[in-house]
């Protein structure tokens, strides 16, 4: 940006790309060259972060929470609950609670893409994997039915500018 200011014009953004990256393999150009949506990498998962914080070598909470949404993706700040297929009060009840909590989710965890049959976002549990014990792992999948995955996930997916396999992610790491 500094060379493009001194000269007036926007330059070639190839001179400037991230050369010899052995973990990302041309991630940076995907992203600069694709057309997904306006770059949309995380377009259709709803993020909530369950660690209260997240230590160095990471980025901050609010730092990971922006880097989500300007990837496209939106931000809960409540666990999301456990879809229930057994019917009576406590359906009735936990929908209304899963009701209210995708309300936090900037345009309700919906894909307002599709039109007719909407289905709800992916959800996706985010922790600093210094922070997350196993009790924590499996209390987060009781109550949410999703395993929280490490922070790596989402730079992972970032320097190679394309979604990679949660499963590699999850926590604990054994």
């Amino acid at each position: 940006m500094v060379s493009s200011e001194k000269a007036g014009y926007w330059l070639n953004e190839k001179r400037y790309e991230v050369q010899g990256d052995s973990v990302a393999k041309g991630g940076p150009m995907r992203a600069r060259l694709t057309d997904n949506g306006g770059g949309r990498l995380f377009k259709g998962f709803c993020f909530h972060f369950q660690s209260p914080t997240f230590q160095a070598p990471f980025p901050s909470k609010s730092e990971l929470q922006e880097l989500v949404k300007r990837g496209g993706g939106k931000v809960i700040s409540r666990l999301p609950l456990k879809r229930s297929t057994s019917g009576g009060r406590k359906k009735r009840k936990r929908e209304n609670k899963e009701k209210n909590a995708e309300k936090e989710c900037e345009g309700g965890c919906k894909n307002e893409e599709e039109e007719g049959t909407v289905p709800p976002l992916k959800n996706v549990v985010i922790c600093d994997p210094s922070w997350t014990s196993t009790e924590e792992v499996h209390d987060t999948f009781k109550r949410c039915g999703e395993f929280p995955v490490s922070v790596e996930w989402i730079l992972s997916c970032i320097s190679h500018f394309q979604l990679l396999p949660l499963d590699s992610f999850r926590l604990p790491h054994q």
